[in-house]
């Protein structure tokens, strides 16, 4: 009774050998039911495929244009594939393994689809400026074309402050003088204000007549 126990015992351990030690080779299938097979998907996109008895899954994937493929191995019927590129088609497919060298396998067909297009920035697309295409209009206050002319407007326009401040920097120094009670100090703040609104004045009106009188000079 031993010995036929034993003779059983190593009979099942050799054929186990051969069986499982050799390597255990599922009988696979080509993956059916893949999804996505066709239309616009996210960035990060989950593919799906129907499960079947298999050893692990080797999974496949690539833009259409390129050459290379991008290879994954999972052990269930999905992956989740991320950092796609926007507004690219995309091919994959799935082969099932039978054992863990994945001589026993079977490959399905491919599948494709076309990832989204990036959202626009704010503003319709245009740039953020509610659409208008129009290039920014930036007055000149000046109103001047060249150098010379931009020069002429800026003294002028000290012409006409000079004009209109001279007066009252006069009249104040005089409302100082009426109002000193023989303080010189008082008397001596209200001439340095007339002298130098004096000196300012000529100035002004010297750097206005300057051009029009090398001008003359010249001939021109």
């Amino acid at each position: 009774m031993v010995k036929k126990f034993l003779k059983i015992s190593l009979f099942a351990g050799i054929l186990g050998f051969f069986i499982f030690g050799a390597g255990f080779s599922f009988a696979v299938s080509a993956p059916t039911g893949l999804t996505p097979c066709g239309g616009e998907q996210p960035l990060a996109v989950m593919l799906d495929w129907d499960d079947a008895a298999v050893h692990h899954y080797e999974l496949y994937y690539k833009k259409t244009d390129e050459t290379n493929w991008q290879d994954r191995y999972p052990s269930i019927s999905q992956y989740q594939v991320t950092g796609l590129s926007p507004g690219q088609n995309y091919e994959w497919y799935v082969v099932s393994c039978g054992n863990a060298e994945c001589s026993d396998k079977a490959q399905s067909g491919a599948c494709s689809f076309i990832t989204q297009q990036l959202a626009p920035p704010p503003g319709d697309g245009n740039g953020g400026n509610g659409g208008d295409n129009s290039p920014v209009d930036l007055t000149n206050p000046l109103q001047a074309k060249t150098l010379q002319e931009a020069i002429d407007a800026f003294v002028k326009f000290l012409f006409y402050l000079a004009m209109a401040v001279a007066p009252i920097l006069i009249v104040y120094a005089g409302f100082l003088i009426l109002t000193a009670g023989g303080d010189a100090t008082k008397i001596k703040k209200a001439r340095q204000i007339i002298l130098w609104t004096l000196i300012a004045v000529a100035i002004i009106l010297f750097a206005k007549g300057f051009p029009a009188l090398i001008k003359g000079a010249l001939g021109g």
